[in-house]
């Protein structure tokens, strides 16, 4: 059984990495069930991926009490940008936002979805025993779902493999919540008794496989995001010399080197201005496009706000470049963003702003572009520049290797296995 509190008719790579090894679990000898919230409020649907669901497998639902829906009544304008992601940068909090930033962060440990966990417990040590389930495995975040894991395991005796998407207490976002001492002690001590309570731990970067190496003597794999292939012998190129991000745009990921470099090319380079557009696919935060209009960008940025995943493979293949950031912070090192892998199977190039080894090491590994730390703005102008030219002569081409082995069904036989060696 797949514990999970993201799931179809819910967007996003959280949903999509599950709902992908569910898919192709068959092909394996694996039978899951998934266990996850009924939710009738979801801010982001994409219905699309319902059709990777499997017609034989049971998915087990439960309400769930949302305190948004409190908080929607009461704030409409923050719950509105919250659900997006967006919380202001630290200079633009208002007192309302450090009030329920604090009460978030210490008032609800691990985080809010712990009471439907705590709910959850007897229901499924009964369905557990009933249907002879042998294994569990918890996804977060959110994190309360490892907790429910951990009484389920003490309970029926299960195996139980628990898998971090993203890390527990260094997440970027945690510093946002105003952590007293002692709250920031309880998530390292509950964060290290999942990890010593499991019998196996799934991470999705090297550097996280490495930090929790020192927490735990568990055996700890790293199974990375990956893709599902795409039929795009339909798909042609932009005319323009078109750049695309998919995904949110938050406030702590603006690439200030990047909007400064096109800003200089612009001005430097007579043609660009002709050719140039700037394709961001998602939710994009105040500051970013303040960022974009003190650069003078706006002439040449499209907004195509949150579309559905089927319909993000438009981008993915008539883009001529693809663009790929980080926040400029350590903590982001411990992720690997999920859209890295879709950029891989679109076989377009990939400028990547990011301080992430992980990243960097994937990119060169398979030949699909450059990644640039927040210190190179020299070299980013210069390969802008130089994919530019290349549009203009002959366009731009690359020869990837070594994708497949992120290939969404390779990395189902890797988590297969670990499964049936538990």
């Amino acid at each position: 059984m797949i514990i999970t509190y993201y799931w179809p008719p819910y967007s996003g790579p959280g949903v999509q990495r599950w709902l992908k090894f569910v898919k192709y679990f068959s092909q394996f000898n694996i039978m899951p069930s998934v266990y996850t919230p009924q939710i009738s409020d979801i801010n982001q649907l994409d219905k699309s991926l319902t059709i990777d669901i499997p017609a034989n497998v049971d998915i087990i639902k439960k309400p769930i009490f949302l305190f948004d829906k409190i908080f929607k009544l009461f704030l409409p304008k923050h719950y509105a940008n919250y659900n997006k992601g967006f919380i202001p940068s630290k200079e633009k909090l208002s007192i309302i936002d450090k009030i329920l930033l604090f009460v978030r962060g210490n008032f609800f440990i691990p985080d809010p979805k712990l009471f439907w966990a705590k709910n959850s417990v007897n229901f499924l040590k009964n369905y557990i025993i009933s249907n002879k389930i042998d294994t569990i495995i918890t996804t977060g975040p959110p994190h309360s779902m490892h907790l429910l894991g951990k009484r389920l395991k003490s309970l029926t005796k299960v195996k139980w493999l628990a898998d971090f998407r993203d890390p527990w207490t260094n997440i970027w976002y945690n510093k946002k919540f105003f952590f007293t001492k002692s709250t920031l002690n309880k998530h390292k001590k509950l964060e290290k008794n999942i990890l010593n309570e499991a019998d196996h731990i799934i991470v999705t970067s090297n550097r996280l496989n490495i930090e929790y190496s020192k927490l735990t003597n568990k055996p700890i794999s790293t199974i990375t995001n990956g893709f599902d292939h795409f039929n795009y012998d339909d798909f042609n190129l932009d005319t323009k010399f078109s750049i695309s991000h998919i995904g949110t745009m938050l406030s702590d990921r603006n690439p200030y080197i990047l909007w400064k470099v096109l800003s200089r090319l612009i001005n430097e380079v007579n043609d660009l201005k002709h050719h140039l557009q700037l394709n961001l696919v998602g939710n994009v935060s105040v500051e970013v496009k303040q960022s974009i209009k003190k650069h003078s960008l706006e002439p040449y940025v499209q907004y195509i706000g949150h579309i559905s995943y089927d319909q993000t493979s438009k981008y993915l293949k008539n883009s001529q470049i693809l663009l790929l950031i980080q926040t400029n912070k350590v903590e982001s090192n411990y992720i690997i963003p999920a859209k890295l892998f879709e950029y891989l199977n679109s076989s377009r190039p990939i400028i990547s702003i990011s301080n992430n080894d992980d990243v960097e090491s994937i990119i060169n590994d398979t030949n699909v572009g450059f990644n640039f730390k927040y210190d190179q703005e020299i070299e980013l102008y210069n390969c802008i520049l130089n994919y530019f030219e290349k549009f203009k002569a002959d366009g731009i081409s690359i020869l990837p290797n070594n994708t497949n082995k992120y290939n969404r069904i390779e990395l189902t036989r890797s988590i297969s296995n670990i499964i049936k060696n538990l």
